[in-house]
């Protein structure tokens, strides 16, 4: 009988153990398989030296958050390179972008190289998510001489919805927003009675956002990427999101729900039974590996390895120490000579100091070429009209990228050339009408928007960014592939859902 007993309890033992080991191999498979899509079965070093580092700055940096602590023995000396001096200030504009890349800098060994600025030049200047990311720097060891951890907790508790929760827009909370705000809360050393009873309440309302399927909704869409975030979050707490009760609803877990969105192929769809998509591939990586490395999580990046090389500085650093070496020659020139030495020196001085001084109050950017060029095409064969708008975001930006009534450019007719593109046409206006516009690519190769009129992708979440329509339709083209025809109506509108808000 005693045998017996000590057999049942063997077994159970095992049949309980069984789905957690299974769990543990399976989370590792469908990491190993989000990378081997993503990198298109190549050597990961190729991948990181190639097509992830020529996109530095922008949604490659989502990788780093993991990559280095996945595979330490890569070098990340090249994209912490392009990495740094995007990050100084000459090649990311946008705010929590900057932010971002900040934090993937950090990720791969370039804690140093980090600006010494950029938490005081980037924090509230952009809502909510301004407020997160500079949170996550703190906690990352980024400096600051008017932000500390305190300030900045009591000021994310201080911008809660009624419901608990936060949001980007609206009145109401939403939940990758709740779910990132929480990760930022809690990798954070502050520890008050206010802040745990909000963090407690948060918590509370991603239980009761869940749906029957496990999964989670933003902006009226079921989707990876909630869910992805709301594992992120359980994780940062301490919450085993596969297996605490809370968060699974009809014996479905939300890490079943996010996993339900991996394809074939190895990446994940965005919207259930879709196609492949970047962010929601990229996210799920973050989700699993947070998932996987209970001990540490997303964004303790304390065992980011060193760079095997060493990483060159940035243009304003070596405009710095010219300044310095001018200033150092002058001064003995002034020495050698018998009258005047002092005034002369303190004018060399007083010189230096205003050149230091505008160097780190000037933005040093490339020339953009398109923007010297011809304005129209030589020979239009046709016109169109274009029209380029933010309503979903308009008026809350204090730098004027979001105008209160949403219009960047009116309604306006444009003449465009036999075989021209939407990115042509969106060229020619830009060009006009004195419009910033940032892309990767060209006509030629399915070119991308990445912000216009320093409106950025990502800047209003992880969903965000410029998307056109062509006489209402929504093309699932590049805008560079897209062939206009005498009038066109074109729309270039900033989603904050992936257009799922703008129809």
């Amino acid at each position: 009988m005693k045998l017996q007993r000590i057999i049942l309890c063997a077994i159970a033992l095992l049949i309980a153990l069984t789905p957690i080991a299974c769990a543990v191999v399976d989370t590792q498979n469908v990491i190993d398989g989000i990378l081997s899509y993503a990198s298109g079965d190549g050597a990961l070093q190729d991948w990181l030296d190639g097509a992830l580092c020529a996109g530095a700055g922008s949604n490659s940096d989502n990788y780093l958050f993991v990559l280095p602590r996945l595979h330490p023995e890569l070098d990340y000396s090249a994209y912490a390179r392009k990495l740094a001096e995007a990050v100084a200030g000459d090649g990311i504009r946008s705010v929590t972008a900057r932010q971002r890349s900040g934090l993937a800098l950090i990720a791969c060994g370039g804690r140093e190289l980090l600006p010494e600025n950029l938490v005081d030049d980037t924090v509230g200047k952009l809502g909510v998510m301004s407020y997160i990311y500079g949170l996550h720097l703190l906690n990352c060891g980024a400096p600051s001489e008017l932000w500390s951890a305190e300030k900045l907790v009591e000021k994310l508790l201080s911008m809660r919805m009624a419901d608990g929760g936060w949001a980007v827009i609206g009145q109401y909370s939403d939940v990758d927003v709740t779910a990132m705000c929480l990760q930022a809360l809690a990798g954070s050393d502050v520890e008050t009675a206010e802040l745990r009873a909000a963090v407690d309440e948060a918590v509370d309302l991603l239980s009761r956002k869940q749906l029957d399927s496990g999964g989670y909704m933003s902006m009226a869409k079921e989707n990876c990427e909630s869910a992805a975030q709301v594992v992120i979050a359980l994780c940062a707490l301490g919450i085993d999101p596969a297996t605490d009760t809370r968060f699974a609803k009809n014996g479905t877990s939300v890490v079943d729900a996010l996993l339900a969105y991996r394809l074939p192929s190895g990446g994940f769809c965005h919207l259930p039974d879709d196609t492949e998509n970047e962010t929601a591939g990229i996210q799920a990586l973050q989700a699993l590996f947070a998932l996987s490395n209970p001990d540490s999580g997303l964004f303790d990046f304390s065992g980011a390895p060193a760079l095997q090389n060493s990483v060159r500085h940035s243009r304003k650093f070596w405009a710095r120490i010219a300044i310095a070496a001018c200033a150092v020659i002058a001064c003995g020139l002034s020495l050698i000579r018998r009258h005047g030495r002092i005034k002369r020196l303190i004018s060399v001085l007083l010189l230096a100091a205003i050149a230091l001084f505008a160097v780190k109050l000037i933005r040093v950017e490339t020339a953009a070429d398109y923007y010297s060029a011809s304005a129209a095409p030589s020979d239009p064969s046709g016109n169109v009209w274009l029209t380029i708008r933010c309503d979903t975001v308009a008026g809350r930006a204090d730098d004027g990228s979001t105008p209160a009534d949403g219009t960047i450019l009116p309604r306006t007719q444009i003449g465009f050339a036999e075989g021209d593109s939407v990115y042509d046409v969106l060229t020619y206006a830009v060009r006009q009408f004195g419009i910033q516009m940032e892309h990767q690519g060209s006509s030629e190769n399915l070119a991308y928007i990445n912000g216009i009129n320093y409106l950025y992708e990502f800047d209003y979440g992880d969903l965000s960014g410029w998307i056109y329509s062509v006489n209402g339709v929504q093309e699932s083209v590049g805008c560079g592939s897209c062939l206009v025809h005498d009038g066109d109506e074109i729309a270039w509108e900033y989603t904050v859902n992936l257009g799922e808000d703008l129809k």
